[in-house]
């Protein structure tokens, strides 16, 4: 594997850790995602469940920008590939 390859898989495996590995802007945290919570035992608080809808969108587009940015290094790792 030649140095470029290498430098553009490292930089895919980092940002795939940012994510689950909580690295970025979620403090540490063991996942993305908030843990899980118990709905039986707690009456449904409409501005909680508002909140963590907009979390989950911005989540949501955090991980399909990731995806966009994967794919362009794969792209462009299959360039440079044709190169050599």
């Amino acid at each position: 594997m030649d140095l470029v390859t290498f430098l553009l898989l490292g930089v895919l495996v980092l940002l795939i850790l940012t994510c689950v590995k909580g690295m970025g802007k979620h403090g540490g945290s063991s996942t993305c995602c908030s843990p899980k919570k118990n709905i039986t035992a707690n009456p449904v608080n409409n501005e909680e469940s508002v909140s963590e809808s907009i979390e989950l969108q911005k989540m949501h587009s955090q991980i399909e920008k990731i995806e966009k940015d994967n794919q362009k290094l794969l792209k462009e790792m299959d360039g440079l590939r044709k190169e050599l």
